[in-house]
């Protein structure tokens, strides 16, 4: 019984491992200087790292290197500063990330339609008190 639970376990741990990867971690410093030291680390942008690897035999292979060990499972980090909790909107936490495009998009477009209707607006408003201005000084007697 015992050999089966560990075959078991083993083959549950095997899978897991296998389908690993990483696509947002929160890593709490205890100092500023320690932010600056990540972000010095993961400075490089990604047409450097792009003509490093493929200019690696020839001229950059300190850089190749050293941009190799600061990669994790193949991939580049991106360290960023996160948003305060306080900006964060936590209702939309659940949401899939074309739901988030689509809200945005339905956004300005209608800020757009009222910036362009009130410019409209501004522009018939004008006209009228031409009109209005006009048939007045008309309607005074000479």
């Amino acid at each position: 019984m015992e050999e089966y639970a560990d075959k078991h376990y083993k083959a549950d741990q095997v899978k897991l491992t296998e389908t690993r990867s990483f696509t947002k971690a929160y890593v709490v410093f205890k100092s500023m200087k320690a932010i600056d030291l990540i972000k010095n680390a993961y400075r490089y942008s990604r047409p450097y790292r792009f003509f490093v690897k493929m200019f690696r035999g020839c001229c950059f292979k300190e850089q190749y290197h050293k941009i190799l060990k600061r990669e994790i499972d193949g991939k580049w980090p991106d360290p960023r500063t996160p948003d305060l909790p306080d900006n964060i909107q936590w209702q939309n936490m659940g949401c899939q990330s074309w739901e988030k495009v689509s809200r945005s998009i339905i956004a300005w477009i209608v800020s757009t339609g009222i910036i362009i209707s009130a410019f409209i607006a501004i522009l018939i408003f004008k006209n009228l008190r031409n009109f209005v201005v006009e048939s007045k000084i008309k309607m005074i007697p000479v």
